[in-house]
C-alpha cells in the first residue's frame, strides 16, 4: 500500500514502512532526488524503496494541458468559497480511511479565481508576486493558462515571482487555477488538503526590498533592570534590496522605529547603489533604543520598524516601503542551570500542538490564532512546540502579541530549501526562542547528522543575532557529539539524570512529554465507545501522566522546561482506541477548547511557577455529582452487598497547603496534605444526592472553596460567545468567525454533566452559515460541517462565518423537548479592525507612516471555485 501510495503520487521517489511497528504511522513518502532504497539507521523495524526517476510535471512557461485549467472552461457549477479552505475536513467519516489521519477520505482538488489588474500598475511598479502560505499537500499553479510553478511541501509558503515576461495580463481579467493534490497522505496525523492558508498577490518597482529581505535582530547593550524588565538595546537591521531594472540604481534606505504608541524612537539611514538584475543586502546604521521595554511571555512588548526605500534616479521617490514587527529580550542557555529570560530564570511550561482546529479543519482563520493562543496561557502555559511543521504567520503574530514562547519546527530534516524558508521568514518574531530540525522518524535521512550540521549552518548565517538554539525532538540526535546546541529528549523521564552526566555541558529539555490521555467529563475507560477515564492515571506506553512528567522536570533545574503532547486535541491518532475515535485523547483542551479535568492539573501546577503568581489558591473538585444504579461506571462503583449503595472516587487539585472534602450529609471526610503539583483523593465517597463542598486551607486558613452538586433533568439550553471570540462583531468578507457555545442546564440553570440532548444551531438575518461544530467527544462521527450535534456532558460549540453583508446575525440554538435562545452578532465592514486581527492592529498603528501606495499587496481568499476529483 506504501508503495502504491508513492507510485501514485508524482512528486514521490521514496517511501518507507513498517510491517511490525506498534506505531500509528506505518508509511512515509518522500521525494529525495535519485534514490534507489534507503532505510533509517535509527529505526530498527523500518525499510525503505524508491524509484530513481520522478515522473515529469509542467515546466514553468508550458501551456495548460488539462480542462480544468482552460480559459473556457465552464465553472458556472462550482462551488464559491473563500481561503482558508480545507476539503478534507469537509468529507464523511469512513472506517476504511486510515485512521491516524481522523478516519476522513483525502483526495484532489481544483480551484479557479478571476481577479482584475488595473493598467497603471505595469509600467510603475512592474514586478508582481504570488505567495501562497500553504497549500496542502502537493500544489500546481497556472495563471491565465500558462504554467507558473508548483510545490510539494504543506507546510511551507509557495512564492512565485512574476516578471515581465509573465503571463499577467492588465487592465484585463486574470484567472488562476490550482490544482491540489492531497491524495498521498503526508504526516501520520490529520493535515487536511487544500489552499488551507492565505494567498497574497504583490506589485512592486522593479527597485524594491527582497522577498522576506529584512532581518531586524534587537540586541540588548547595557544591563536588564528585572524589576522593570528594562534594558538599553539596538536594532542592527539588514536588508536585501532587488533591482530588476536594466540599469544600476542609486538608492536611500532609511529605517524607522516606533513604539506601540506610534511615536518614532529611532532612525537611520543609507546610501547604497544596486547592480542592475541583483539582490544587495546591505546593513543600516545601529538604530539605538535607550531604556526600552523588553519583550516576555508576562509583557509582550513589540515595536515596528518602518524601512523606506528611496530612489535617486527619480528625484528621490518613494518605490518601497515594509513594517516588521519585533521585540527586544535576551536568552541564555546553561546546562546546569536551565533557561533565563531577560535575567529571570524562566521554566519553559510548553506545550506542543499541530494545526488544526474543530469544525475547519488546518484551515484555521487568521482571527482564531490568538484564542489558541490565549486558552493555553489560561491554565499557564506560556510556550508552544509547533509540531511537526512550521506554522502560519498569523500564529507567530499571536504569539508575539500574546506573550508565548515558541519551538519554530522544521518539517523534514534534509528539505534545506524548507529550512531556508522557514528560518527567512519567521527570524524577526521575538516569541521564537527554539529552532528545531525535525521530530522523531523525519528526523531520519540518508545522512541524518549532514543534514543537521547544514541546517546549523543556515540558522548562523541567517540568524546570528537573536540567541535561539538548534534542537531536535530525537533521542539518536542527543549525547556526546550532539550537532545540536539544546538537547531535546524525547519522554524517556528516567533517563534525565544519566543524559546529564554524559554531556553536562550540553543545555537540555524536554522536548515532548506526558502523553497523557483523558476525556472530558468520563470516568471509565470504554474502548467499545472510545473514551478515556478524566483522571490523570493513563498514559501509552511511551509515556507518563502530567503528574509523573512534571515532576520529573521541575525537580531537576538542569532541565529548560517541556512540551507536553498537546495542548489541543487534535484530529487522528486516537491512541488508545481505534473506530469509532477519530481524533486524540492527548489534549489539555478538547477539540472545541473546553477544559479537561487535567487542564485543572496544570492550572494548579503551572500557576505557581510562572512570574505573575496568582492571587488566589487553585481548587478544582471532580467528578460531577449526578450518578445512579444505571449510569455507575468507573470511578463509581456499586457496593457488592447493596447494589444500591454507590461510591465515588473523588480528586482535587491544588495550590493549598490542605483540602478537606464535606459530604453531601455534612460530614467532614478529612483534611489531606495537598503536595505541588500533585493531587488529593477520596477513594470509595458513599453517594447521596446533594452538594460536596472541598475546602483549601493556607496557614490554617480556608481560602478557596470549590462545590460538585447533583443537578436537575435538562430543560433549556443556554447560548453564548464562547471566550469573547466574536462579542464584539466580527468583520464581514468570510476570513473572520465567531465562536459560540451551548451548555445545556436544569431548570435552576446549572449546566446538566451528563446531557446528550442533540443542539442544532441556525442563523437568521445577514448572510452567514454555520461552518461547523464541535463537542469534544473524540468518538463523535457526526460530520464536522453539521449544524447540529449532540452535546457532549452538557457542551457543545459552532462556528459561524459571516460573508460580505454587514449588519446583525441572529444565532439560534435549540433541542428537542428544551427551550431554545438565541444571540446578536454583529457583523463589522471588511475594513473594521478586529482586536483578534493582529496584522490589522499592526496596521491601524502605524498606516499613516506606512506608504502602503508603494506596495499593493492584496488578499485572493474570496471568490475562489472549486470542485473535488
Amino acid at each position: 500500500a506504501c508503495r502504491i501510495a508513492c507510485c501514485q503520487d508524482d512528486s514521490c521517489n521514496l517511501w518507507q514502512w513498517c510491517p511490525n511497528c506498534t506505531s500509528l504511522g506505518s508509511c512515509w513518502l518522500g521525494s529525495l532526488s535519485n534514490i534507489v532504497s534507503s532505510c533509517s539507521e535509527f529505526a530498527p523495524g523500518w525499510q525503505g524503496a524508491g524509484r530513481s526517476r520522478i515522473p515529469s510535471r509542467p515546466q514553468p512557461g508550458a501551456a495548460c494541458d488539462e480542462p480544468e485549467c482552460q480559459q473556457r472552461f465552464d465553472d458556472s457549477g462550482w462551488r464559491t468559497l473563500s481561503i482558508p479552505h480545507d476539503f478534507v475536513i469537509e468529507g464523511s467519516f469512513s472506517r476504511t480511511a486510515d485512521k491516524s489521519h481522523g478516519y476522513l477520505t483525502y483526495g484532489k482538488a481544483w480551484y479557479r479565481k478571476h481577479f482584475f489588474l488595473p493598467s497603471a500598475g505595469k509600467h510603475n511598479r512592474p514586478v508582481v508576486w504570488l505567495d501562497f502560505e500553504g497549500v496542502m499537500v502537493r500544489s500546481q499553479v497556472w495563471l491565465n493558462g500558462v504554467f507558473v510553478g508548483s510545490h510539494d511541501s504543506g507546510y511551507t509558503p509557495l512564492h512565485l515571482p512574476l516578471g515581465r515576461a509573465s503571463p499577467v495580463s492588465w487592465d484585463a481579467d486574470n484567472f488562476l487555477v490550482v490544482k491540489v493534490d492531497a491524495s498521498a497522505l503526508d504526516g501520520w496525523w490529520y493535515d487536511g488538503g487544500g489552499i488551507y492558508r492565505n494567498v497574497w498577490l504583490t506589485i512592486l518597482d522593479s527597485v524594491h526590498i527582497a522577498h522576506w529581505g529584512v532581518y531586524a535582530p534587537a540586541v540588548i547593550t547595557g544591563p536588564v533592570n528585572n524589576a522593570t524588565q528594562v534594558s538599553d538595546a539596538e536594532l542592527r537591521p539588514s536588508i536585501e534590496i532587488a533591482n530588476e531594472h536594466a540599469a544600476k540604481a542609486d538608492v536611500s534606505i532609511v529605517g524607522v522605529v516606533y513604539d506601540a504608541s506610534g511615536s518614532i524612537i529611532a532612525s537611520s539611514y543609507a546610501d547604497t547603489t544596486v547592480a542592475s538584475s541583483t539582490v544587495l543586502l546591505t546593513f543600516l546604521p545601529p538604530l539605538l533604543l535607550p531604556a526600552a521595554s523588553l519583550w516576555s511571555p508576562d509583557k509582550p512588548v513589540l515595536y515596528t520598524l518602518v524601512v523606506n526605500i528611496f530612489s535617486h534616479r527619480d528625484c528621490s521617490r518613494l518605490v518601497d516601503s515594509l513594517n516588521t514587527t519585533f521585540g527586544i529580550r535576551q536568552t541564555i542557555w546553561d546546562a546546569t542551570l536551565g533557561f533565563t529570560l531577560n535575567g529571570i530564570p524562566t521554566k519553559i511550561l510548553g506545550v506542543a500542538n499541530h494545526q488544526d482546529f474543530a469544525g475547519v479543519g488546518v484551515a484555521v482563520p487568521d482571527s482564531l490564532q490568538r484564542h489558541r493562543v490565549r486558552k493555553l496561557k489560561e491554565f499557564g502555559a506560556n510556550a508552544w512546540r509547533t509540531a511537526h511543521n512550521p506554522p502560519n504567520t498569523a500564529l507567530l503574530d499571536a504569539t508575539d502579541h500574546e506573550g508565548m514562547l515558541v519551538w519554530d519546527e522544521n518539517h523534514r530534516n534534509g528539505q534545506e530549501v524548507e529550512m531556508e524558508a522557514m528560518i527567512r521568514r519567521d527570524r524577526n518574531h521575538p516569541s521564537i526562542i527554539i529552532w528545531s530540525a525535525c521530530n522523531e522518524a523525519l528526523c531520519n535521512t540518508d545522512d541524518s547528522l549532514g543534514d543537521v550540521r547544514r541546517f546549523n549552518s543556515l540558522i548562523h548565517k541567517l540568524d546570528p543575532l537573536m540567541g535561539r538554539m538548534l534542537s531536535a525532538n530525537s533521542n539518536h540526535l542527543i549525547g556526546p557529539g550532539t550537532l545540536l546546541d539544546l538537547q531535546g529528549i524525547d519522554y524517556d523521564t528516567q533517563s534525565f539524570d544519566t543524559r546529564h552526566m554524559r554531556t553536562p555541558h550540553i543545555p537540555a529539555i524536554s522536548s515532548e512529554t506526558s502523553s497523557a490521555v483523558s476525556d472530558r467529563g468520563e470516568y471509565k475507560n470504554d474502548a467499545f465507545r472510545g473514551h478515556v477515564t478524566g483522571y490523570d492515571t493513563e498514559a501509552p506506553s511511551w509515556g507518563d501522566t502530567a503528574e509523573v512528567a512534571w515532576q520529573a522536570i521541575l525537580a531537576r533545574p538542569f532541565i529548560a522546561g517541556g512540551f507536553t503532547w498537546t495542548g489541543w486535541d487534535y484530529r487522528g491518532e486516537p491512541t488508545p482506541y481505534a473506530w469509532p475515535d477519530v481524533n486524540s485523547h492527548f489534549g489539555i483542551l478538547d477539540l472545541a477548547g473546553f477544559w479537561k479535568d487535567r487542564a485543572h492539573w496544570y492550572h494548579a501546577c503551572w500557576a505557581q511557577l510562572g512570574a505573575a503568581r496568582l492571587p488566589n489558591a487553585v481548587l478544582h473538585l471532580f467528578p460531577h455529582w449526578n450518578w445512579n444504579s444505571s449510569t455507575c461506571i468507573g470511578s463509581c462503583q456499586l457496593d457488592s452487598a447493596e447494589h444500591s449503595s454507590l461510591t465515588i472516587d473523588v480528586w482535587a487539585f491544588s495550590t493549598a497547603e490542605e483540602v478537606e472534602l464535606i459530604h453531601p450529609n455534612g460530614t467532614s471526610l478529612g483534611r489531606q496534605r495537598s503536595a505541588a503539583c500533585s493531587h488529593v483523593a477520596w477513594p470509595k465517597v458513599p453517594y447521596l444526592p446533594g452538594r460536596v463542598i472541598a475546602h483549601a486551607f493556607e496557614n490554617g486558613r480556608i481560602v478557596a472553596r470549590s462545590t460538585i452538586e447533583t443537578t436537575g433533568t435538562p430543560a433549556s439550553v443556554n447560548i453564548r460567545f464562547k471566550d469573547g471570540v466574536g462579542e464584539r462583531g466580527v468583520r464581514a468578507g468570510g476570513a473572520h468567525v465567531a465562536l459560540v457555545f451551548v451548555e445545556v442546564v436544569d431548570s435552576q440553570g446549572r449546566l446538566v454533566p451528563t446531557a446528550t440532548d442533540t443542539v442544532t444551531f441556525t442563523v437568521d438575518g445577514c448572510d452567514a452559515t454555520i461552518v461547523g461544530t464541535a463537542n469534544g467527544d473524540p468518538a463523535s462521527i457526526v460530520p464536522n460541517t453539521s449544524p447540529s450535534r449532540p452535546a457532549f456532558h452538557g457542551l457543545v460549540m459552532a462556528i459561524v462565518r459571516p460573508a460580505f453583508q454587514t449588519g446583525t446575525v441572529t444565532v439560534n440554538a435549540s433541542a428537542p423537548g428544551l427551550s431554545s435562545s438565541s444571540l446578536l452578532l454583529r457583523v463589522l465592514p471588511n475594513d473594521a479592525h478586529d482586536e483578534t486581527d493582529s496584522v490589522a492592529l499592526q496596521q491601524r498603528a502605524f498606516e499613516e507612516f506606512s506608504f502602503a501606495t508603494c506596495r499593493n499587496s492584496s488578499q485572493l481568499n474570496a471568490d475562489l471555485l472549486s470542485i473535488h476529483v
